[in-house]
């Protein structure tokens, strides 16, 4: 099987490179790379185009028309891709060396979405801690997809998804610079009928100041909202119901909060908000004491 790497990138080729690097080593799995340039103003994406002599896999790259955000850049991506499977980077992490020989077996099974667990790493590549991309311990094996939609996190990474799934079901990135990657994540998950959780490491995060994360101009709890209003409008009418009060609860509130309390909203404003937007009955909901 063919798997596509998507990376977005944007003014950060020093990181990508790393990156690229890393998977000369890959052995065991057809690997095609696009590396999707979101308008740098530094001369990444010349160095990217340059680069792609220097490794052994099919490397491709290309460039937004206009700054518009990671998402859309994987969106592009996406449109661009000819791989069986997709997958996505981005662009200050990378997976382990080894990641082709845990997943081989598993794509050869035409499983649709296949979840794998990460490591945190400092800016000097330091293990910081493992992270996990579910909030309850699934045992490693085929889950549902309702409990997926439920408790595994909307993250961009730590995922591989069977190409025909999102184009036959035009999933795509929200135009979004913050939060994208939830909506997207979540109907995939949701469109999947087989679906694996293997808990092994495969993908490294580094945690950096300068990534989108840590910009606060961006940390504006209305992000998660918006992000959960494109997910319910997307999903409603596929009998996700519970699922969706479920992910309200436990993720968006979760998300909003955190921003919020980093924000240093008083807390009678954070009293409001969760009085506003959360009813008695969505901590019925029988997600909710898992």
């Amino acid at each position: 099987k063919k798997l596509s790497i998507i990376i977005p990138m944007y003014n950060s080729f020093h990181h990508v490179e790393n990156t690229l690097k890393k998977l000369n080593n890959i052995k065991q799995i057809n690997l095609e790379v696009i590396l999707v340039d979101d308008c740098s103003t530094d001369e990444s994406y010349l160095k990217a185009k340059k680069y792609v002599n220097k490794v052994n896999y099919e490397l491709r790259v290309f460039k937004n028309e206009k700054n518009a955000g990671p998402g859309v850049a994987r969106n592009l991506g996406i449109d661009m891709s000819t791989g069986d499977y997709i997958t996505f980077v981005d662009s200050d992490d990378y997976l382990i060396v080894n990641f082709d020989y845990e997943l081989v077996d598993l794509l050869d099974k035409e499983i649709d979405c296949v979840i794998f667990d990460y490591i945190i790493v400092d800016s000097e590549y330091n293990k910081i801690k493992n992270g996990y991309s579910a909030d309850i311990t699934f045992d490693q094996g085929y889950i549902n997809n309702k409990d997926a939609l439920v408790y595994v996190f909307g993250s961009t990474w730590g995922k591989v998804y069977k190409r025909e799934i999102l184009v036959n079901n035009n999933i795509k990135y929200a135009e979004l610079y913050r939060n994208e990657d939830m909506p997207f994540t979540k109907k995939a998950i949701a469109m999947s009928e087989s679906i694996f959780y293997l808990r092994k490491s495969l993908y490294v995060y580094v945690q950096l100041e300068t990534s989108l994360m840590h910009t606060s101009s961006l940390n504006d709890e209305n992000n998660c909202q918006k992000a959960f209003k494109i997910l319910t409008d997307s999903l409603e009418k596929n009998c996700y119901k519970e699922e969706l009060m479920a992910i309200k609860l436990r993720e968006v509130l979760n998300n909003s909060v955190l921003l919020m309390i980093g924000n240093r909203r008083r807390r009678n404003d954070i009293k409001k908000f969760i009085d506003n937007n959360y009813s008695k009955e969505y901590f019925k909901n029988k997600y909710f004491s898992k």
